[in-house]
């Protein structure tokens, strides 16, 4: 059962010299290397892709968080003076305001 070397040389020539087969290698070559949407592009926008959905995500919880936010300060007025004294350092006139850095 050995495969003599003259026979894998006559196959070898006969799948190269078969030009439908040549022409298809060719454009499949093309195609994934050459053309303007290769294999790499796709695989770039398909990483960008996801990112900006992670950060779509991510913005869309930030704004459901700051919209909450909102309506607590505009319904409870504690909340509201909490707020301004800590962003603001806002603060009454017989307080005294003391920052602590962490």
């Amino acid at each position: 059962m050995e495969i003599s070397k003259e026979k894998i040389i006559t196959v070898a020539k006969k799948i190269v010299t078969n030009k439908y087969l040549l022409t298809c290698i060719v454009a499949i070559l093309w195609f994934l290397l050459f053309d303007s949407h290769t294999l790499v592009d796709y695989y770039q926008l398909t990483i960008t892709q996801n990112r900006i959905e992670k950060e779509i995500s991510y913005y869309k919880e930030l704004s459901i968080d700051s919209q909450e936010k909102m309506h607590q300060l505009e319904s409870d007025m504690s909340s509201l003076e909490k707020f301004a004294r800590e962003q603001f350092l806002m603060k009454k006139s017989n307080e005294d305001i003391f920052l602590f850095e962490e």
